[in-house]
């Protein structure tokens, strides 16, 4: 068991003084700005599109089928999104020309997009909070064994959701989780329930969800605590996986119809013991995870997606690291990154089917390197295959599918293990 690490800042050398003045016209200028870009509050402030639905929410299954049925691919697999986001899909979508099923998903979707408020001022700001309670029960027959059943399967005991939004532009969320200690539920087998009888088995690093949201029509820019994932894979994926308790990070993402870009940087544990630290002549303790992703559809029946990722280690990264537009891999700074790029696609051939791949390349071998012995890593690749189906029986469907999964030995890995991409 560990504790969850924090930020970490490098300031830049000390910048010219700026005058008094100069500081009051930049204010000014940036509240004259808003003032601009902000419609009248009059009827802006009926709800707020910037609230995001968490990885888990459970309707992205009910998108993803209604999008089946109507004869085109699974929505953008980059998640969560924001209402904006759900609600402009919907629009892609006549609920009419919808099964029972299907007409059943969409209104359960509108339902839960439904935003309500325990306070609200007239100018625009809105207060939130609730309980969620979950008591679970357990039972396996190897008393001696550790739970298969563990901490991620687990539903938290309580979770307290706080949210604030300003007008339509700015969210804020912060989730208070009442869950058990990783250790208790992974390491002791007579652990059989979810109910904490005692404060000492309290996990103490809640909460997993806070972050502001700002954003409009199209965008949305994100920073804080919250599970992001990237990618196509029902059990998992290749790139940026949900599997985590959290990410820490700057995230923006701008979405279309038939295009979305986005782009996150995540704060890691380097989990780097003393002697690591020594044997590598670690200057900084420092990890980060730095990405950006393009998704479009084609002939309205293929979804492509090309992800970039970098993992940064044990050298904070100059600010020309940073640009979200450039291919990291021509950065060409082995010592301080190590670079992964993945292709996805979603095919739609028949309304109802998904046929769906990914391939991961973090290590490419050519068969002469191979040959000659000296071409530096091995090959380090991973895919995933696989193909669903969901037929409409009465007001729900009848799923079914299949998912194959291999990945290279060195697939994340790197010789040094700050630039490791694995959570270690």
């Amino acid at each position: 068991c560990h504790d969850r690490g924090g930020y970490s800042i490098e300031y830049l050398p000390a910048a010219l003084p700026v005058s008094k003045g100069i500081q009051q016209m930049k204010l000014i200028l940036i509240l004259t700005l808003l003032c601009i870009w902000l419609p009248n509050p009059g009827g802006l402030w009926a709800q707020n599109d910037q609230s995001i639905m968490p990885v888990s929410w459970d309707k992205y299954d009910d998108l993803d089928k209604i999008f089946l049925e109507n004869g085109e691919p699974p929505p953008f697999s980059s998640r969560p999104y924001s209402v904006d986001e759900v609600k402009r899909n919907l629009a892609r979508i006549n609920p009419e020309r919808l099964s029972l099923a299907g007409k059943t998903a969409y209104r359960a979707i509108e339902e839960d997009l439904k935003k309500r408020t325990l306070a609200r001022h007239r100018d625009g700001l809105g207060l939130n909070a609730s309980l969620e309670m979950n008591i679970e029960g357990y039972y396996h027959t190897e008393e001696d064994a550790q739970w298969l059943y563990g901490n991620e399967e687990r539903l938290p005991m309580l979770d307290i959701p706080l949210e604030a939004w300003l007008g339509n532009i700015l969210y804020a969320n912060v989730t208070l989780t009442i869950r058990e200690e990783h250790c208790l539920v992974s390491e002791a087998a007579d652990n059989y329930s979810n109910v904490i009888s005692s404060p000492y088995e309290l996990a103490g690093y809640t909460p997993f969800r806070a972050f502001f949201a700002l954003g409009g029509k199209h965008w949305s820019l994100r920073f804080g605590r919250d599970v992001l994932s990237w990618g196509n894979g029902f059990a998992g994926n290749m790139v940026l996986s949900d599997y985590a308790d959290f990410h820490d990070s700057l995230y923006f993402t701008t979405y279309w119809d038939f295009f979305k870009f986005s782009a996150a940087y995540i704060n890691l544990d380097p989990w780097l013991t003393d002697e690591e630290k020594d044997l590598y002549g670690v200057k900084d303790a420092y990890k980060a995870f730095f990405g950006h992703r393009v998704e479009f559809i084609l002939f309205r029946r293929l979804n492509v997606a090309i992800t970039e990722t970098v993992i940064f280690g044990n050298y904070y990264p100059e600010l020309r690291y940073l640009n979200p537009l450039m291919i990291f891999h021509n950065w060409n700074i082995p010592k301080r990154a190590n670079s992964l790029m993945s292709l996805e696609l979603d095919y739609n051939p028949y309304k109802w089917v998904n046929i769906y791949g990914q391939v991961a390349m973090d290590e490419y071998q050519t068969s002469y390197e191979i040959e000659a012995g000296d071409g530096g890593n091995p090959r380090a690749m991973g895919y995933i295959a696989g193909a669903e189906t969901f037929l409409p029986l009465g007001r729900g469907y009848l799923e079914a599918g299949f998912e194959w999964a291999q990945t290279d030995p060195w697939l994340y890995n790197r010789e040094r293990p700050w630039r490791s991409e694995e959570r270690r």
